[in-house]
C-alpha cells in the first residue's frame, strides 16, 4: 500500500463517516418532525374535546355546588340533634328539656 492509498483510504473513510452523520441527522430531523406532528395533533384534539365539553363541565360543576349546598342544609340539623343526644347522654340536659327542644325543632321543619 503506498502513501497515496493510504490516504485515498483515509479521505473516502472520511466521507463515509460524513455521510453517515449527514443521514443519521437527517433521521433524527424526520423523528424529530414526526414527534411535534403527534404532540400537536394531540394537544389539537384534547382543544377540541376541552371545547365541546366546556359547558357541560360548567352544568356539572353548577350541579355540584347545589347538591353540597343541599348535603349542607340537611348536615346542620344533624349536627345539632348529635350535639343535643350528646349533651342528654351525659346528663346536662335532662328528659324535660330534651324533649322540648325536640318538639320545638320539629315543628320548625
Amino acid at each position: 500500500m503506498t502513501v497515496n492509498d493510504c490516504k485515498h483510504f483515509h479521505c473516502s473513510q472520511q466521507n463515509l463517516d460524513a455521510d453517515h452523520r449527514h443521514h443519521h441527522r437527517e433521521k433524527n430531523r424526520d423523528a424529530a418532525r414526526k414527534s411535534r406532528r403527534k404532540h400537536t395533533e394531540k394537544a389539537d384534539l384534547l382543544h377540541e374535546v376541552s371545547s365541546r365539553l366546556g359547558p357541560l363541565t360548567l352544568s356539572l360543576s353548577l350541579s355540584n355546588e347545589w347538591v353540597r349546598f343541599a348535603l349542607s342544609l340537611f348536615m346542620l340539623p344533624l349536627q345539632i340533634l348529635t350535639f343535643v343526644v350528646y349533651l342528654y347522654s351525659t346528663g346536662i340536659l335532662g328528659t324535660h328539656q330534651l324533649c322540648s327542644y325536640l318538639m320545638t325543632r320539629l315543628t320548625h321543619y
